[in-house]
């Protein structure tokens, strides 16, 4: 028989061994769910670029690219096939009421579909390129950005939506007006495009009333915290800069590896999703300002990201066609 130091000795070495190994697995089950985790779902909708939202209510999701399409969000059923729409939508927002979705097409229109009939409203036309999108929170009002044919001048536009009429015409920007977003309480709309700056427009009577700097950068994409506290923005030059609204100051630049093209806050406010040419997305806490999630496998780059209403899951949607979907742990 052993002796008893010896046999002390040897069911340390054994608890240290087996309490490795443990350690080693919960590592990699925590880094397989965050880091390149494999897609609750996934579908090829389309040839071309295909985005996709959550309804409000987070029980299904709706696809956008030859057609609008609902999905169930737990079983991943396709539940209707609400709209045949006439050409690829290149833009795509839904409503946050969720009776509406807005797509911009090649023939440089807006056309507004009821939800969940799919019956088409009406087309808005006066645009002289494809059109991006955005609601206002309150759903009354729809602000739509483009550029000029040879891209000399920048169009913003804000229009209402239960008649169609143009509210009001923003003046000309100096170069193309790549994204838009609303501001939480409506009063404010966010533009930006090739100048490498982010305005900060005043929805009643159509005036810049601040302007955020990204220096050297054309940006492509911005978005706005849900408790209106913080501004991201990001663009060609591979960087995700946040800034701290209230006070204007430049919180922090988030590195990329390739343009970033989508961005969306959680509902807690601190961690953003971000879609980028390499083909994958990825969820940044810009409160500690570290990466923490990471989803890849598209075959494409990335146009689109959204999280669910309860943060639970992320929808990609990328120029391959196809769309996939994430639990975020």
């Amino acid at each position: 028989m052993p002796r008893p130091k010896r046999a002390a000795k040897e069911i340390g070495l054994l608890f240290a061994i087996v309490l490795a190994f443990g350690l080693a697995l919960g590592s990699w089950i925590w880094y397989s769910k965050r880091w390149n985790p494999r897609p609750l779902w996934s579908q090829r909708v389309g040839i071309y670029q295909s985005q996709a939202q959550f309804a409000p209510d987070g029980k299904h999701f709706v696809v956008a690219s030859k057609g609008l399409r609902f999905f169930d969000s737990r079983s991943h059923l396709e539940t209707a096939k609400v709209a045949a729409i006439p050409s690829v939508a290149w833009s795509f927002a839904l409503s946050p009421d969720g009776h509406l979705a807005a797509t911009g097409h090649y023939d440089n229109a807006i056309r507004l579909w009821s939800l969940p009939s799919g019956a088409l409203i009406r087309t808005l036309k006066g645009h002289d390129a494809i059109p991006n999108l955005a609601f206002s929170p309150d759903s009354k009002l729809l602000a739509s950005g483009s550029w000029s044919q040879k891209m000399s001048r920048g169009e913003i536009r804000l229009w209402n939506v239960a008649s169609g009429q143009l509210m009001r015409r923003f003046p000309d920007q100096p170069t193309f007006v790549s994204d838009l977003a609303f501001a939480p309480n409506g009063k404010t709309l966010f533009s930006v495009g090739g100048q490498g700056r982010v305005k900060a427009w005043n929805v009643a009577d159509g005036r810049v009333v601040r302007e955020f700097v990204a220096a050297k950068d054309s940006l492509l994409t911005v978005a706005i915290s849900p408790d209106g506290k913080r501004l991201a923005a990001g663009g060609w030059k591979q960087i995700v800069h946040v800034w701290n609204l209230s006070s204007g100051v430049l919180e922090c630049d988030l590195p990329g590896d390739a343009e970033v093209r989508d961005l969306q806050f959680a509902a807690d406010s601190e961690r953003l999703a971000v879609a980028a040419s390499t083909k994958e997305a990825s969820i940044w806490n810009v409160v500690t300002k570290t990466k923490t999630h990471r989803f890849g496998g598209h075959r494409q780059l990335l146009y689109s990201v959204c999280f669910s209403p309860d943060n639970s899951m992320l929808l990609s949607g990328g120029a391959d066609g196809e769309i996939r979907l994430w639990r975020v742990e």
